[in-house]
């Protein structure tokens, strides 16, 4: 598990910086077996660095993290891919609820 904490207020001149760090997070979690790595915000900053760097490797980015997600994706680690993206969005999914009256 790799963290990358990208600032709201993020200046250009150091965007660089931050390309690096989710460049080198992604590159670090890399086992041959692919690397999920999940975001905030779909099209945010570091949704946008993470999609661009995906190519470069086996990588899948699902944003809009909440906290069922990622609990269902650290209580599972030994899945495939493929198989932690698709629990990644349900416990998403169903971690969104209304109360009914």
């Amino acid at each position: 598990v790799s963290l990358v904490s990208v600032p709201a207020n993020l200046e250009p001149a150091v965007l660089g910086k931050y390309a690096d760090l989710i460049h080198n997070a992604i590159n670090d979690q890399d086992n041959g077996e692919g690397v999920l790595v999940l975001t905030d915000l779909y099209g945010a900053t570091p949704d946008n660095l993470a999609r661009y760097f995906s190519s470069d490797y086996n990588a899948r980015v699902v944003s809009g993290v909440n906290l069922p997600m990622l609990l269902r994706v650290l209580n599972y680690p030994d899945q495939s891919l493929e198989q932690m993206c698709e629990n990644a969005l349900e416990g998403g999914r169903g971690g969104i609820l209304l109360k009914q009256e």
